[in-house]
């Protein structure tokens, strides 16, 4: 949806790149779901809005901290960096569930055999795409030059 926005003139025009779209797209959504569940729990009373929004604003500032380091590894890094990361953080996220929040009489949070395979996947996909050296361009040479100039339009005849 980002790249069809962009895609438009006067959204150039205006220096609206992906990064600022998917940042004001976040922020949106943010506020509309806070909303949502603000008035929902506590019924439109005030005092209790109140400290519904004291209790969300640090998880609302963590969610979008982590939504910009996102995008900006995204953007400076690229999708494959994202997702190694993303996968890493699969890893992390699991054992510090199975650690800190396993509660053994109902079993949330803890580790299960169908979690676990789940991480033992992205962990296998990870290494198989790690372990894999990376294609070249066709007339990329083994002194760096990545064939980058194949690439650019001005040098086509």
């Amino acid at each position: 949806m980002a790249e069809h926005a962009l895609e438009n003139k006067s959204a150039k025009a205006a220096g609206l790149t992906p990064f600022r779209l998917s940042s004001c797209m976040g922020f949106a959504e943010t506020t509309v779901l806070a909303t949502y569940v603000a008035l929902q729990v506590t019924d439109y009373d005030a005092e209790r809005m109140s400290n519904v929004a004291v209790a969300y604003a640090p998880l609302i500032l963590i969610d979008g901290l982590h939504a910009l380091s996102f995008f900006a590894t995204l953007g400076e890094r690229g999708a494959v960096s994202a997702a190694m990361l993303k996968g890493v953080q699969v890893v992390f996220v699991f054992v510090a569930s199975s650690v800190l929040s396993c509660d053994q009489e109902s079993g949330a949070g803890c580790a299960t055999p169908a979690k676990a395979a789940g991480v033992a996947i992205v962990v296998a996909g990870l290494a198989l795409f790690y372990a894999k050296e990376p294609p070249r361009l066709r007339g990329a040479s083994a002194s760096g030059d990545d064939g980058e100039e194949l690439l650019l339009p001005s040098t086509v005849t």
